[in-house]
């Protein structure tokens, strides 16, 4: 992450860049605080946290006291290291309480594990991962998986993050792929052949599958819907390979992950997998009423 300079007025802590918006640089930088220690695992050091964000230390104790005293960190009397705290839980409470979408699928998600033996989850992006809003693990399941709400898994390496990528228009794919890159280049490499490969099973299948690379022993499918808005979101299922080998997910369980996109999507008036092509998946809305007939 690249450093920035103390701002020295109220002009100079927006980041004017030609055809963006401004930005607010203190605000981003406390941002990234609070993303860095969610990254680490929700605990990190003064000295940790200026230099994974590129701050001077004076910098960083500043901004840390600010969040703090708004609830958004504490600090651990054991390590001294800052922890997230109560203020993030109430937002992402609030956040999750206001998605209706996540009361509709939640016993379409919980239908389908229980008949799959197999994780369901609904995802949204968020960043450069994709987060987990809900999720069901089948009681039937011999191995559970550590899939759950709140997980992150990142864009570039995931099943989910692929149908994602699957469901954007060719240069925004594009442009996303190219921003991922540039920030974290020692982390993602050239992802660009494993996203293509995800875009052109989506274009045949209607689903995208990936074997072992999130989680090791883990095969899962997924694919993308679209809320009313436009946002787009991923439906997705996980299992062992011993019980998701690669032929039940492309007999089996990617044909119904597709089912339960477009029953979500039928249910909250957005846009599911129809009859994709060669280059995007096609997203179609889904007519409630008839589906009800």
């Amino acid at each position: 992450m690249s450093s920035h300079k103390a701002p020295s007025s109220i002009a100079s802590t927006l980041d004017e860049t030609a055809g963006q918006t401004p930005t607010v640089s203190a605000l981003k930088r406390g941002l990234d605080i609070l993303r860095c220690i969610e990254d680490a695992g929700g605990s990190l050091s003064l000295q940790d946290i200026a230099g994974r964000c590129g701050l001077p230390k004076a910098t960083a104790l500043r901004l840390l006291a600010t969040l703090a005293s708004s609830g958004f960190l504490r600090r651990s009397r054991s390590s001294g290291n800052y922890l997230l705290g109560p203020a993030v839980i109430g937002l992402s409470r609030v956040f999750l309480l206001q998605m209706d979408l996540r009361s509709t699928a939640r016993p379409l998600l919980s239908a389908l594990a229980e008949k799959l033996g197999g994780t369901t989850v609904l995802a949204l992006r968020e960043g450069s991962s994709m987060v987990v809003i809900e999720a069901h693990v089948p009681q039937s399941a011999v191995a559970v998986t550590r899939v759950g709400i709140g997980w992150h898994a990142p864009l570039t390496d995931s099943c989910m993050g692929h149908a994602y990528f699957s469901a954007l228009p060719l240069g925004e794919r594009q442009r996303l792929l190219a921003k991922l890159m540039q920030e974290r280049p020692d982390r993602w490499g050239d992802p660009s052949k494993s996203v293509d490969r995800a875009v052109k099973e989506v274009a045949q299948l209607g689903f995208c599958t990936l074997l072992g690379q999130t989680m090791p022993g883990i095969n899962s499918a997924a694919t993308a819907l679209l809320s009313p808005d436009g946002e787009v979101l991923v439906v997705a299922c996980f299992a062992p390979e011993f019980n998701f080998g690669e032929q039940r997910l492309h007999d089996d369980v990617g044909p119904q992950v597709v089912h339960l996109a477009r029953e979500i999507a039928a249910e909250i008036g957005g846009a599911a997998p129809r009859r994709p092509d060669a280059v995007n998946m096609e997203l179609v809305l889904v007519d409630q009423r008839r589906r009800q007939q």
